[in-house]
C-alpha cells in the first residue's frame, strides 16, 4: 500500500476549536473514572460469568471491547479498518507503534495480549493487564520465553485469540522493523497458520505529526506523551487485515514471510521535517 494513500480528512474528533489544555482536562475527567467503572464492572461479573461454558472469556472480551471503545471515543481516534477479521481462536502479529495500538486491536478483536516485562512493573497498569490475562514476557531470558510460548499454546487450544508485536519495540511508523522469531514457535509447532495486520495513524492538518504525538517510542516519556496525545483534535487510526494468514515450518522463516506481509500492507507514518530522537534498540 502506497505510504500516501491516506484520506484528505482534514479535521476530525473532538472540536478543533477547544483550547488544547481544555481538551486535557475534559478527556482526563472521562478518562480516569470511565477506566475505573469499567474495570469495577468487569471485576463483579467475573464470577457470575464463570457458572457458564466459556462464560468467563466472552465476558473478558465484552469488557476490554467495551472498555476500549470508549477509550477511543475519549481520545477522538476514528478507525478506519480494511480487510477480514480474525475470529477466535487465532494467532495475529502486527506492527507496533504505540499504546494507543492496544485499545484499537482489542475494540475489533476477541484477544488477549502478550506484553514487554517492563510493563508488569508499572503501577496500576499492572494489574489492569494481570486483570485481563495479560501474558508479559522477558524477550532477554529464554527460559521466560518458553515459558510463555507453553502459555500461548494453551490459550489458543482454550478458544483465545492472541496478539503480539514481534518488532519488540514500539516505533515511530517510518518502517516496520524486522520480526522477532521466538514467538512464534507454536504456531509453527500447531501448524497453525498466523494471521497478521498493519497500524497506522494521522493527525490533523497543523496538529503534531503522528509520529511525534500518538506513535509512542524511543526516549519519549509516558506523562509528557499522554498530554500531547491528549491535546490533539483527535486522529485516524488505520487498522489494515491480510486477506489470508500465513504458515511457514520455521519460526525464522515465518517471521520473514509475515514482515514481509505486513510491510507491503503497511502506510507509513508521516515524518516531520525534523531531526527526530534515536529510536530504543530492538528486544532479543
Amino acid at each position: 500500500m502506497q505510504a500516501d494513500s491516506f484520506p484528505t480528512t482534514q479535521s476530525f474528533g473532538w472540536p478543533a476549536r477547544l483550547p488544547p489544555a481544555l481538551r486535557v482536562s475534559l478527556r482526563l475527567g472521562a478518562l480516569v473514572p470511565w477506566t475505573l467503572i469499567s474495570f469495577l464492572v468487569f471485576l463483579a461479573g467475573k464470577l457470575p460469568a464463570a457458572l457458564f461454558h466459556e462464560g468467563r472469556r466472552r465476558w473478558r472480551h465484552f469488557a476490554i471491547r467495551t472498555w476500549s471503545r470508549g477509550l477511543m471515543s475519549i481520545f477522538g481516534m476514528q478507525a478506519r479498518v480494511s480487510g477480514p477479521t480474525p475470529q477466535a481462536p487465532f494467532i495475529l502479529v502486527s506492527n507496533h507503534l504505540s499504546y494507543m495500538d492496544i485499545p484499537l486491536l482489542a475494540a475489533h478483536l476477541d484477544c488477549v495480549f502478550v506484553a514487554k516485562a517492563e510493563i508488569d512493573s508499572w503501577p496500576f497498569v499492572n494489574w489492569l493487564c494481570r486483570s485481563v490475562d495479560t501474558i508479559f514476557v522477558d524477550r532477554r531470558t529464554r527460559k521466560d520465553v518458553v515459558r510463555v510460548n507453553r502459555l500461548l499454546a494453551e490459550r489458543v487450544k482454550e478458544g483465545s485469540g492472541l496478539v503480539f508485536f514481534p518488532e519488540a519495540t514500539s516505533t515511530s511508523g517510518e518502517r516496520v522493523h524486522p520480526f522477532k522469531p521466538s514467538l512464534l514457535q507454536p504456531a509453527v509447532e500447531a501448524a497453525s497458520p498466523v494471521h497478521y495486520c498493519a497500524i497506522s495513524y494521522r493527525t490533523p492538518s497543523h496538529s503534531p505529526p503522528a509520529s511525534l504525538s500518538v506513535c509512542w517510542w524511543g526516549t519519549m516519556g509516558l506523562p509528557g506523551h499522554l498530554l500531547r496525545i491528549l491535546a490533539l483534535p483527535g486522529f485516524e487510526a488505520f487498522l489494515d487485515f491480510g486477506e489470508q494468514p500465513l504458515s511457514a515450518s520455521h519460526r525464522k522463516e515465518m517471521a520473514k514471510r509475515l514482515h514481509k506481509a505486513v510491510s507491503l500492507i503497511f502506510r507509513t507514518v508521516r515524518q516531520p521535517s525534523f531531526p527526530q530522537p534515536s529510536p530504543p534498540e530492538e528486544g532479543s
